[in-house]
């Protein structure tokens, strides 16, 4: 999921698609995750099964639309639990690429903890299944006050006020709950 439209009136999902295919920006964020999950799949997954199962199609919420694709691949014999959670984590869409190059960027600029925000919350069971999934947009209440948290991707075309103006579409949802 990467790529974010805010919902209006006027725009549907298929103009909300044809928008997406036009945005450079917005496609070129949407490659580079996309690459990324695929680079992360090919290490637990058998060569060659790594594939896109949906590609760039557009999925609807109650303020925004967002550009969404698959990607799904076989994992290899005797893979373990704990070394799919490392070739997955940290999620490639609230960390950037190079991922581990903008990891150690993140950890050495970021003044304040983000918390909770991009990590994971999830479950491992007994037989293996596992879900996990990345907290983004999230509600952090602590102490007696609230913490809202979204982020953006940014890339080189990015834009400061449209990126803004993105991480306002994401926070009002949450914003409304306390309405």
């Amino acid at each position: 999921m990467a790529g974010t439209l805010k919902k209006t009136k006027k725009l549907n999902k298929n103009k909300a698609l044809t928008f997406f295919r036009k945005n450079l920006k917005e496609t070129k964020e949407h490659n580079m995750i996309v690459d990324m999950e695929r680079n992360d799949l090919s290490k637990i997954c058998r060569s060659g099964s790594v594939k896109i199962l949906k590609k760039k199609t557009v999925e609807e919420y109650k303020d925004l639309y967002h550009y969404v694709s698959l990607i799904g691949g076989q994992l290899k014999n005797k893979v373990t639990s704990l070394e799919i959670i490392k070739a997955m984590m940290p999620g490639g869409s609230v960390i950037g690429c190079p991922k581990i190059s903008t990891l150690n960027l993140l950890n050495k600029q970021e003044k304040q903890s983000r918390n909770i925000y991009t990590g994971s919350f999830g479950y491992l069971k007994f037989n293996g299944d596992m879900r996990f999934n990345i907290i983004i947009r999230s509600i952090l209440n602590f102490k007696g006050k609230s913490e809202i948290s979204v982020a953006s991707g940014v890339v080189i075309d990015s834009n400061a006020a449209h990126e803004f103006n993105e991480n306002y579409i994401k926070a009002k949802s949450l914003m409304d709950l306390y309405k």
